[in-house]
């Protein structure tokens, strides 16, 4: 009975199409929490991430939590600046470089998904080609390279921040969600 005049008044009162506002008309640019895993970058905090993903694999020296997932296809690397506050989350396909094989057991994490997806609407993953991003954000605010586009947030209270997508064989191969040093 009272559901009637609700769905009235959202009938008549629409959200405008993210086409038709003015701020997604300025190319290479989004406004959704730039997050993955949980992580937040310019918000979540280094005992956050702990809570969320476990302990991974902590390298001090370098303010920075490593992950592998338990298939061992991806790995999350979580970089902390100033308060323990999240700086960079970073997404890559396979194992990073740096991880040698003692290290590695404990970077694995039963809790870090790589196909958690990012973009609008989680549409996107690792294995995403160049269309499927043009699509889902449309073109880069920057390209740095042919295989390195940057988008930028609108949707951040003091901290700009920015998602980097790097390319190999035209699929997404390393995703970079940072804020500067808080």
């Amino acid at each position: 009975m009272f559901c009637f005049p609700i769905l009235l008044l959202l009938a008549s009162n629409p959200v405008p199409a993210a086409e038709n506002r003015q701020d997604a008309a300025k190319p290479g640019t989004f406004c959704w929490p730039m997050h993955f895993a949980g992580v937040v970058p310019g918000i979540s905090v280094d005992s956050q991430v702990v809570r969320l993903l476990g302990q991974g694999l902590l390298r001090a020296d370098e303010d920075t939590r490593y992950y592998v997932d338990p298939k061992r296809k991806a790995t999350l690397k979580i970089v902390t600046g100033t308060d323990r506050i999240v700086i960079e989350v970073s997404l890559e396909r396979g194992i990073n470089s740096t991880l040698g094989t003692p290290t590695l057991r404990n970077a694995i994490s039963k809790y870090f998904n790589p196909h958690e997806g990012f973009g609008n609407w989680h549409a996107l993953s690792l294995a995403s080609t160049k269309a499927d991003v043009l699509k889902n954000l449309g073109p880069p605010a920057r390209k740095i390279a042919e295989n390195h586009w940057v988008y930028d947030s609108l949707c951040t209270c003091e901290i700009p921040q920015s998602l980097a997508l790097y390319f190999a064989d035209e699929t997404v191969e390393r995703v970079v969600f940072s804020a500067p040093d808080a």
